[in-house]
């Protein structure tokens, strides 16, 4: 780029090549702040619940779901400040309306990534082990709770199996899934934030499976 901004600055477009780098490294220095203070607010989100001391049910409370009752049925991906968040905001919204809570997740199989059968596996106990730590969470909360599981690689059509296969076997399952919300949204952070949310709130709707999207709010 020095070379032929020096060499060819006014006569082969060097001017241009300048401008357009330039512009481009920029944007690209504002995308990574953005996500530099949501990866901030997510971590001190983290901080204020994961250790907190939740309340534990009686041990002989912590059941397996019941079919036939109630079910909330939450889309997570690792035990973290947002699926905790989920959770609150799901008994702020339905009181006692839900006797059982079923989570579900997908771990993600990426080629690039994963080389070999040991390496998968230990993702997805990886994986397993988040999933149990809600369910704990969830039992010692006084609601019955299980978990779900897959791995693919593709997030969005695994969780849609998943979500036909709970719909079948319980009774009007409601299912929620979380969506970051920002104080100023614009084009820009629709682009840099994915829309699995949205897109799985319109394949579940069309299924006639209740859905709903909980709002989290970070910036």
């Amino acid at each position: 780029l020095a070379v032929t901004t020096v060499t060819n600055f006014l006569h082969n477009g060097g001017w241009f090549a300048l401008v357009l780098t330039g512009g481009l490294v920029t944007i690209c220095f504002f995308i990574r702040k953005h996500y530099d203070g949501v990866k901030k607010a997510l971590m001190r989100l983290d901080e204020m619940l994961i250790n907190l001391p939740f309340p534990k049910a009686p041990v002989e409370e912590a059941k397996e779901c019941d079919p036939s009752k109630p079910t909330a049925v939450l889309m997570v991906t690792g035990y973290n400040g947002l699926g905790i968040h989920s959770i609150f905001s799901i008994r702020k919204l339905f009181k006692e309306k839900f006797r059982n809570f079923i989570f579900i997740s997908v771990g993600r199989v990426d080629s690039s990534k994963f080389k070999g059968r040991e390496e998968l596996e230990n993702h997805k106990k990886a994986t397993e082990e988040d999933l149990r730590k809600y369910v704990d969470l969830a039992r010692g909360m006084g609601y019955n709770s299980e978990y779900r599981l897959e791995m693919g690689t593709d997030v969005i059509d695994e969780i849609e199996k998943i979500c036909d296969q709970v719909a079948a076997t319980f009774t009007e399952p409601i299912f929620f899934a979380g969506k970051l919300i920002f104080a100023q949204e614009n084009p820009v952070t629709r682009v840099l934030h994915n829309q699995t949310s949205l897109e799985l709130q319109r394949r579940l709707l069309f299924k006639g499976h209740n859905t709903v999207v909980l709002p989290i709010r970070v910036l």
